[in-house]
């Protein structure tokens, strides 16, 4: 099966929603491994506070779950990890655009990078780019990279950041190409009706996309 490493719930889903769906249908089991689960940012509910938040945006992966051919083919990992915001005790608008990691980034890399060791091995892990420069995006490609061979490793465009700084595209596939000694060749996914299958899932995570940002974003 193929493990698909979202920094956030969403971030799988909004960026990889047909791929898992062509792999879904094409009979692969698909495992995604949320990093950084523990959040209090909903901002387009009346929801409030970290547990409250945390256990909405879990309904909404299986909401994701549910939208699927053949669910049971879908499964998820948690790690419980505080998302930066939490971590850094900061505003959520503050964490985009960083150019590195700081010390308390670089443990929270080191101890993800010893989740994913821990992970079965022998199949393909598809990671963040990092398109964007959030930083839990960037914490979790660093580990990918520290824990997992080049050679049984994809990256997917961080969308909505992808669509809307298409030069940060070709500048973070030089990066991460240097950073594992690997070239990274171009791979779409498609279908027929992928703007229908695109906004039914993005429809799981109301409490992130307003229906304005769905529509675009499919």
């Amino acid at each position: 099966f193929i493990t698909i490493l979202s920094p956030h719930r969403d971030d799988a889903a909004l960026s990889l929603g047909l791929a898992v769906h062509h792999w879904i249908r094409s009979g692969l089991g698909v495992r995604i491994v949320n990093c950084f689960t523990i959040s209090d940012y909903a901002p387009y509910t009346s929801l409030r506070g970290r547990v409250a938040v945390t256990q909405a945006r879990a309904k909404e992966d299986e909401t994701f779950r549910m939208s699927l051919p053949v669910e049971e083919l879908l499964s998820f990992v948690d790690l419980q990890r505080l998302d930066a915001p939490l971590r850094h005790r900061c505003h959520h608008t503050n964490v985009c655009g960083l150019s590195g990691l700081d010390e308390v980034d670089v443990n929270e890399a080191r101890q993800l990078a010893n989740d994913f060791e821990r992970l079965n091995s022998g199949e393909l892990f598809v990671c963040p780019l990092g398109v964007g420069g959030h930083i839990d995006h960037i914490v979790v490609r660093t580990a990918a990279i520290a824990a997992v061979s080049a050679r049984r490793m994809a990256f997917y465009e961080d969308l909505p950041y992808a669509a809307e700084a298409r030069e940060q595209v070709d500048i973070q596939v030089a990066n991460t190409s240097e950073a594992i000694a690997h070239g990274i060749d171009p791979l779409q996914v498609s279908s027929r009706n992928d703007g229908r299958l695109k906004r039914a899932f993005l429809a799981s995570y109301k409490s992130q996309l307003t229906v304005q940002e769905r529509l675009a974003s499919a």
